[in-house]
C-alpha cells in the first residue's frame, strides 16, 4: 500500500513540475508576439562595429568578452552599426544586437522571452540544425544575432541559447 501510495504521490509531482514548465514556456512564447520579437536577417552591418565587437573564441584572445549585448534606440547608432537595414520606427521599436561566439552560422529562431522581476528580459533562442548527417561546423568566429523588437525603457538584456 506505502509503495502505490508512494509511486501515486511522485506521479502527480512530476505532472505538476511538467505543467508548470509548460506554462512557462507558453508565456514566453507568447511574449515574443507581445513584444513585436523578430530577428532581423537582411542587413549589412559596417565592418568597424563587427570589429569593435568581438567576442572569445576557444583560442585566441582571452581578454575578449564571452559576449556583448548592444541595445540601438535612435537613427544615429543604426547608422552606426549598420551600412543597410529595414526601416524602424524608433518612437516605438527598437534594435537588439547581440554577439557571442559559434562554430555554426546556422539560421535562429526565437524560442521565448521571459520578463523578470528585475527588470531583465532574457531572450531565449536556438540555432537551427540543418538535419542529422550535415556537417556544417566551421571555425569559432563572432555571430552576430539582430532582434527587432517593441521599445521598452529601463531593462538589460540576456540571450540565452538552448
Amino acid at each position: 500500500m506505502k509503495r502505490i501510495l508512494k509511486s501515486v504521490v511522485s506521479v502527480l509531482l512530476l505532472l505538476c513540475l511538467a505543467f508548470s514548465i509548460v506554462g512557462c514556456k507558453g508565456e514566453a512564447y507568447k511574449n515574443i508576439e507581445k513584444y513585436h520579437a523578430e530577428i532581423i536577417s537582411d542587413y549589412e552591418m559596417n565592418s568597424d562595429y563587427i570589429m569593435a565587437n568581438q567576442t572569445k573564441g576557444y583560442t585566441g584572445n582571452n581578454a575578449l568578452p564571452k559576449e556583448i549585448v548592444n541595445v540601438i534606440t535612435n537613427q544615429t547608432e543604426l547608422k552606426a552599426a549598420f551600412s543597410d537595414f529595414p526601416k524602424i520606427n524608433f518612437e516605438k521599436e527598437m534594435v537588439i544586437v547581440y554577439f557571442y561566439t559559434s562554430v555554426y552560422n546556422r539560421p535562429r529562431e526565437l524560442k521565448g522571452i521571459e520578463i523578470t522581476e528585475e527588470k531583465e528580459m532574457r531572450i531565449h533562442f536556438i540555432e537551427v540544425s540543418p538535419g542529422e548527417g550535415i556537417v556544417d561546423a566551421c571555425s569559432p568566429k563572432t555571430r552576430p544575432l539582430v532582434v527587432k523588437l517593441d521599445k521598452i525603457e529601463d531593462y538589460s538584456f540576456v540571450f540565452i541559447k538552448e
